[in-house]
Order: structure tokens, then sequence, then C-alpha cells
């Protein structure tokens, strides 16, 4: 994930993406395990990066994979019996939840 926001040219939401990462209490770092996994993933139509996020997501055992990328969150629905978890704009999941 660092290495994609470092990508992003708009210096502000660059910085404040990579201050809310900095305060995560929990850090998964890349390993083959993930690579595979997002291999298999991305079979199914999956950006590379989006392959990558959704199974960090599923190996460190986390239910929800937050994104406002709707193309992405469409895909997860289509196959939510392959990738096992919920892929949910912020906003629908804070009014489901809170």
């Amino acid at each position: 994930m660092e290495f994609e926001l470092n990508l992003n040219p708009d210096d502000l939401k660059r910085e404040l993406a990579m201050e809310l990462l900095n305060k995560s209490s929990n850090k998964v770092l890349l390993n083959n395990e993930i690579i595979n996994y997002a291999k298999e993933i991305e079979q199914f139509g999956f950006k590379t990066f989006d392959a990558l996020y959704i199974a960090t997501t599923i190996i460190a055992e986390v239910n929800v994979l937050l994104t406002t990328d709707d193309k992405l969150i469409s895909l997860a629905k289509k196959n939510k019996n392959i990738i096992k978890i919920k892929v949910e704009n912020p906003i629908e999941f804070i009014k489901e939840y809170l």
C-alpha cells in the first residue's frame, strides 16, 4: 500500500494517506503467500494492486476492505464466493455498522 500511495501526484492527498497508514496498529508485510494469492485473484479480472489488497486483507484475517473504487466494489460483489471478504465503500460501511 505504501508503494502505491507514494505514486500519488497530489502532495496533500499522499501526505494525508501516509499519515493514516502510519497510525495503523497492524501492518502486513508483502510476502510470497500474498503475491501468489494475488495472482490467483487477478485471474478473475482484478487489477494487480487491487488483487494485492484483497489477498493481504484475507491473509490478515480482516473481514472487510474499504475503498472508494466503485469498479473494485462491483467486481468484488460479482466474485464474493471467491474472495470471501466484503469490499465496501467507507460511507456505506459506516451507515451499515454504526
